[in-house]
């Protein structure tokens, strides 16, 4: 008769060939070379120019005829769309975040713009600004 008992059976896998090993010292001295040269060929910092969104930016156009046309006059700027119904939503949900928002149109953009500050004094449309800016990010950290 046959025997049927099976012999318990090892495997041994040995690495490949020029495959690094962890714990390996020579494998340790390349990675550290490695290292060093990457830390000798940093890429330098790219400089950053382009514009904060603190930045101010204050335009001139020619005033419209459109039945919305926003008056001349500063604001603060919130959201500009292309569709009047995304300008709506858009001051829907601010408003409902209680914040009083109002928008307009401007012809020679051809887009609505929301706006939750509107004045004649451009120093105090900064300030406004600023204030606007300081609640929001505020709001963003959850203080």
């Amino acid at each position: 008769m046959l025997s049927t008992k099976q012999e318990p059976v090892q495997s041994v896998i040995t690495p490949a060939a020029n495959v690094p090993v962890e714990g390996n010292p020579e494998n340790n001295q390349e990675q550290l070379k490695r290292l060093e040269i990457q830390a000798d060929n940093l890429p330098q910092p790219i400089e950053d120019t382009t514009q904060t969104a603190h930045a101010d930016r204050h335009e001139f156009t020619k005033r419209g005829d459109h039945e919305h046309e926003l008056d001349v006059s500063d604001y603060v700027i919130v959201g500009v769309f292309k569709s009047v119904d995304n300008a709506k939503h858009f001051s829907n949900g601010l408003v409902n975040l209680n914040f009083n928002t109002e928008y307009g149109y401007l012809t020679a953009k051809d887009l609505w713009y929301v706006y939750i500050f509107k004045t004649t004094d451009i120093e105090m449309a900064r300030a406004e600004r600023e204030r606007f800016s300081k609640l929001f990010y505020r709001g963003m950290r959850g203080c």
